[in-house]
């Protein structure tokens, strides 16, 4: 006769804290020998026991209902866990049900496997999680597995091997600078870095390196070495240098180096480890390898979709800032992947359709220290509203690449039933309003006011509206080098303007404080010389009257900003190359040039009225365009030179209203050009040119090494 299996002993008092563990061992008592189990003798017991079970049943009936209640947009989902599973009940006269209850049995299973990885509506076991809901509908609103799912596991396709040698992570011991250094460094990075770019909680950082985490904890030991990489760009401590080599290029990389950029991707990052891909990215746009940061983005995007982070209600459970940590860590990708999408020219990782996190939080950290995230409202200006600005521009930049260049736009169209001509048409009224509305939503503390800004609010502001006027460059860009159909918008004058703003407003900051590089400022200032450089030649080739060096002054003074980042920035000095050697060319020889047309010698193909109504379309108000050239404010090279007031030209149509060239002067020909102020009117048909073979190969060379610096991703050694 079988030895009988008895329960807990009696007067058992473990409650409290191992309550779960002893109903586990409970309930497998009685499944594994359902046979031959006896009840305790002591009846209090038994009732006690009874009550914990009826218990622990309601409430893991409660949890199933509101799950299988719940429909949300997009579900991150809790099932149960794998000895909830077992709890619910299995009989062996369920065994003999069919084979329909033992596959969800075993799909219930596989969906409990790991309850950190995120599964969105369209997955698989999401589809199964379904059909196991029309099941208990089925059976009267519960599941009821008929099979004990470890009994059918095969042991060979359910154990996870361990890592073959020759795919095991070497993990050699981290060398940290000397600790006057490091404070140093961290110092520095929350003074230089963070401001712009704000992806860790210093409170937490400080917390962890005075527990000595970064010493026993290797992914805390990463960020700390990230954090000294970034840091060291802006240090003269020589010990930043790299081994063996005096040059400045190399500061911060004996830190990088060390770190291990992919992690065991079996298991989801923890928020160090994906804090590490946006802080890389940052580092690797300073280098000549700055194309590997593209490929690195596209694994950390994939990284944030394995933990649902790109989901409104993404959460981690009782711990506000991390949450915070996580939202900023991905948002710090995104405008990476938008920014590497617009000067690559290649297809972003992440789709805006996709993207439903909410925006990082402004609030500043030395407020909220130990906590968490504040709900009370903000009452003073905050350091990270910029971040959150920022974010939202990009978002609008994404917008335009997808609008503009998509692929497979002309297939778009067509189902639509519009032209390509009426599809752009209306991308740049919305782009346009978009752009309005965010420059009227610029926190008070961050507009313009080089007089009256703090250093770390002046640069925030720079950067900010930097970023706007290349933003510009993104919505009109596409129209300002098309020679064979005229365009309804003055897309030449809005971004020539919008360059000189750019150059003029970045001259200030500099001036004003000490130089602070930012990586992400390096493409908007070589596209203004760029869209420069278009207007001098299409006005040279429509027979305009300008002064070509003093329409190139701009394009110089663009060289001389960027050269301050060519110090420390390989990429900077070599566009800063490029541009010089296209100044350095003599131009073309044009036919004789002549004044421009007057509004009298020709019908614009957009006249006042007509663009009075765009602007008033694009939410932008409507104000007239002069008739005159004494009702128009000039935008030449003095008032733009030195904006040191708050009053810079900013919504479509003042950068579209003022003057195309700088050196033109609308008082010498006594009226409106309308060549300046609607260039689109008249495209490279203006005349005839003749250009000397000497100056058409200095043009190819310099187009080949354009083709060659962006086939290296700006510097990098390998090809892209």
């Amino acid at each position: 006769m079988p030895n009988k299996r008895r329960g807990p002993k009696v007067g058992s008092s473990r409650r409290s804290s191992t309550f779960k563990t002893e109903l586990k061992h409970v309930v497998s008592s009685i499944i594994d020998s359902a046979d031959t189990y006896t009840l305790p003798k002591d009846l209090n017991f038994v009732r006690t026991l009874v009550i914990d079970l009826a218990s622990h049943i309601r409430s893991l009936e409660t949890q199933l209902k509101q799950a299988f209640n719940s429909t949300p947009r997009s579900s991150s989902f809790s099932p149960p866990t794998n000895h909830e599973c077992g709890v619910l009940g299995i009989s062996t006269a369920d065994m003999n049900t069919g084979d329909i209850d033992v596959l969800s049995s075993c799909f219930e299973e596989i969906l409990t496997l790991d309850d950190q990885r995120y599964y969105g509506n369209s997955s698989t076991f999401q589809f199964i999680w379904n059909a196991l809901h029309i099941k208990g509908q089925i059976s009267g609103g519960e599941i009821q597995p008929s099979i004990k799912v470890n009994k059918l596991k095969r042991p060979e396709l359910w154990t996870v091997p361990k890592r073959p040698a020759s795919l095991a992570f070497e993990h050699p011991p981290y060398v940290f600078p000397d600790d006057d250094l490091m404070h140093d460094l961290v110092d520095l990075y929350f003074a230089k870095v963070d401001p712009y770019f704000p992806m860790l909680h210093r409170t937490t950082l400080e917390r962890s390196l005075s527990d000595s985490l970064h010493l026993t904890d290797r992914r805390v030991g990463a960020v700390l070495l990230m954090i000294c990489s970034l840091a060291s760009q802006h240090s003269d401590d020589p010990r930043t240098l790299d081994e063996g080599t005096k040059s400045e290029y190399f500061k911060g990389w004996k830190y990088f180096r060390q770190i291990q950029l992919t992690h065991q991707f079996e298991e989801p990052p923890s928020i160090h480890e994906f804090q590490l891909y946006p802080l890389a990215s940052l580092y690797l746009h300073t280098t000549n390898i700055s194309g590997v940061a593209f490929y690195l983005i596209a694994i950390g995007i994939r990284s944030a979709h394995q933990k649902g982070v790109n989901e409104r209600q993404f959460v981690v459970p009782n711990n506000a800032i991390e949450t915070e940590l996580w939202r900023r860590a991905f948002w710090g990708l995104v405008v990476f992947d938008i920014y590497g999408s617009t000067t690559l020219g290649r297809p972003r990782a992440t789709i805006a359709e996709n993207i439903d996190a909410d925006y990082p939080q402004e609030f500043d950290d030395d407020r909220e220290k130990d906590t968490g995230i504040s709900s009370e409202p903000v009452t003073k200006p905050s350091s990270s509203s910029f971040w959150v600005h920022y974010i939202k521009l990009f978002e609008i930049i994404g917008f335009a690449n997808r609008a503009f260049y998509s692929v497979k736009a002309s297939e778009l169209w067509d189902r639509l039933g519009i032209s390509g001509s009426e599809w752009d048409h209306k991308a740049v009224i919305e782009l346009d309003a978009a752009l309005n509305k965010w420059v009227d939503a610029i926190p008070n503390h961050l507009r313009w006011d080089p007089q009256d800004q703090s250093e770390a609010c002046l640069r925030q502001s720079s950067m900010l509206y930097a970023t706007y006027y290349w933003a510009q460059f993104q919505v009109h860009k596409p129209f300002i080098s098309r020679s064979d159909t005229p365009s309804t918008f003055p897309s030449v004058t809005i971004c020539a303007n919008s360059a000189r703003t750019m150059i003029g407003l970045l001259e200030t900051q500099h001036r004003q404080h000490p130089f602070v590089a930012l990586p992400l400022l390096i493409g908007p200032l070589f596209d203004s010389a760029i869209v420069l450089l278009i207007n001098l030649w299409r006005g040279l080739r429509n027979l305009i009257a300008l002064d070509p060096s003093k329409e190139l002054e701009y394009v110089r003074r663009c060289i001389n900003i960027l050269s301050m980042y060519e110090k420390r920035y390989q990429a900077a000095g070599r566009l800063c190359d490029l541009l010089n050697s296209v100044i350095s060319m003599e131009l073309p020889t044009f036919p004789e040039r002549r004044p421009p047309r007057t509004m009298v010698d020709v019908t614009p193909v957009l006249d006042d009225s007509d663009f009075e109504r765009y602007l008033s379309r694009n939410g932008a108000g409507s104000p007239p365009v002069p008739s005159s050239s004494g009702d128009r404010t000039v935008l030449n090279s003095d008032s733009v030179a030195r904006l040191e007031s708050s009053d810079v030209p900013c919504h479509s149509y003042e950068l579209g209203t003022l003057p195309l060239h700088s050196s033109w002067d609308p008082d010498a020909h006594g009226s409106t050009s309308v060549d300046a102020v609607y260039p689109d009117n008249n495209p490279f048909g203006g005349g005839s040119s003749s250009v000397e073979p000497s100056q058409q190969e200095d043009w190819e060379l310099f187009i080949a090494g354009i083709d060659m610096l962006l086939q290296t991703g700006f510097g990098s050694n390998s090809s892209l």
